[in-house]
């Protein structure tokens, strides 16, 4: 079973493994441990640990994630004397939680929240038993 670290080189090589990736490791490791993360099958906690890390350091490229913001939609207006350029919200995220909307903002973080609920129907998720049916 590939690491966290083995799965970010390979899903996005423009990602370095740097003591910050390390880092963002530890701290998705402990993330996945908890209620929201209880239905992820054993053999996709490294996915999940990855998928969360990925996600955290492309809203980081992108200047956006910070103090739980979504980040940017598309260009809402654009001038070009004086140069502004407005962004709106992230379509579909206004009924979401704050996490789920977060997640949303990247296709790593909607990879994620698929995982998730693959694995919450109860049904087999990639040949495995997942619950009760």
């Amino acid at each position: 079973m590939p690491t966290p670290q083995e799965i970010i080189a390979d899903r996005a090589p423009g990602f370095t493994i740097t003591d910050r990736v390390n880092n963002l490791v530890a701290q998705a490791q402990g993330r996945t441990s908890t209620t929201a993360f209880k239905h992820v099958t054993h053999d996709n906690t490294s996915l999940a640990v990855a998928l969360l890390v990925l996600h955290q350091l492309t809203l980081e490229q992108r200047g956006a994630g910070k103090n739980g913001s979504p980040g940017a939609g598309g260009i809402t207006d654009m001038r070009e004397g004086g140069l502004a350029v407005s962004f709106g919200e992230p379509r579909g995220i206004q009924n979401l939680s704050a996490y789920k909307a977060w997640l949303m903002s990247t296709s790593f973080g909607q990879e994620l929240l698929a995982l998730q609920a693959e694995n919450i129907s109860g049904l087999p998720a990639r040949g495995q038993f997942c619950g009760a049916y």
